[in-house]
């Protein structure tokens, strides 16, 4: 599916305020793409909200990634990762599941839009294809 090129602007623009490496990004759902509303939504609530812009963003080091980004945009973690620190959100990542850790409702650009991120360590995603994490986390 084509996206308009102001669209595209949005996103790179989003990608590029982050100080911290990120390897590639990509977006994805009703904030990128056009959605038939449900048939519960009315058509004023539908209009007002701003759609949820959800990104996945791949990393080589998320350890390095989460420190800079903890300093950069601390409103983006919960108060017990920001306390806890980037090892420790690292640490959650490597070992809590699949290996992505989801920041939702984050304000970036001056608050004009909410997204909703998931850091990808490149190497769990290897991991992954190759069929090695599927037990929940690395050994």
């Amino acid at each position: 599916m084509p996206v308009p090129e102001a669209k595209l602007a949005q996103l790179s623009s989003i990608v590029r305020s982050f100080r911290a490496p990120i390897r590639y990004a990509f977006a994805y759902g009703s904030g990128i793409f056009a959605q038939t509303p449900s048939l519960g939504d009315s058509p004023s609530s539908s209009s007002t909200k701003k759609p949820m812009l959800d990104f996945i963003f791949a990393t080589t080091h998320a350890d390095h990634f989460h420190s800079i980004n903890l300093q950069q945009n601390p409103s983006h973690y919960p108060g017990y990762a920001r306390l806890a620190g980037s090892e420790a959100v690292s640490w959650v990542q490597r070992k809590g599941g699949a290996g992505v850790w989801f920041n939702a409702f984050c304000e970036v650009e001056g608050a004009v839009r909410c997204i909703r991120s998931a850091l990808l360590s490149r190497g769990s995603r290897q991991r992954e294809r190759a069929g090695l994490n599927w037990g929940g986390g690395e050994s």
